[in-house]
């Protein structure tokens, strides 16, 4: 007697996206531009900076729950991505370990959107930090922030069991 299983293979069509629940700036708001403004699902209003973006400048978002992170969005206006130096990064394990996801934004030349990947990382924080002063622009936008959670591939694997003498499977 031989009993024979396969698993097939699948992964998520789509990751959920992670519930953002709070954002804060270490630069004021213009106006009535506020922070919220970036996970209210409204891609007509904006976080926009009452100031030049500086090297050591933050933007946070605090999702709802800690999970593993994978695509992180933001969106930008039509020519508000900041290209002087600025680094997507995540906070591992809500420790005081902060790692840089994916390339700089140094140089991107996108007018809309950036995407980078957490790979997985198990976190609740995530920043945009310049890494040097805007040269170009006296403020920061940005529009929405969409984080995702990691998709896992399951693997196809085949299981094989055959009963012995007098056994079962």
């Amino acid at each position: 007697l031989a009993l024979v299983m396969s698993m097939l293979s699948f992964t998520n069509a789509k990751a959920d996206k992670l519930v953002v629940k709070n954002a804060v700036s270490t630069i004021e708001n213009f106006s009535n531009n506020y922070t919220n403004n970036v996970y209210d699902g409204k891609y007509d209003t904006k976080f926009w900076s009452n100031g030049i973006p500086q090297a050591g400048y933050t933007f946070t978002v605090y999702l709802g729950s800690s999970a593993n992170v994978g695509d992180i969005k933001l969106y930008f206006g039509n020519g508000d991505l900041p290209t002087d130096g600025a680094v997507i990064e995540v906070n591992e394990n809500n420790s005081d370990n902060w790692i840089q996801v994916g390339e700089s934004l140094n140089g991107v030349q996108a007018n809309d959107v950036v995407t980078r990947n957490a790979g997985g990382v198990y976190t609740k924080q995530i920043r945009l930090r310049f890494t040097q002063a805007s040269a170009y622009w006296y403020w920061f936008r940005l529009l929405e922030c969409e984080v995702y959670e990691y998709e896992v591939a399951i693997q196809e694997r085949t299981i094989s069991a055959v009963a012995g003498e007098g056994g079962a499977v």
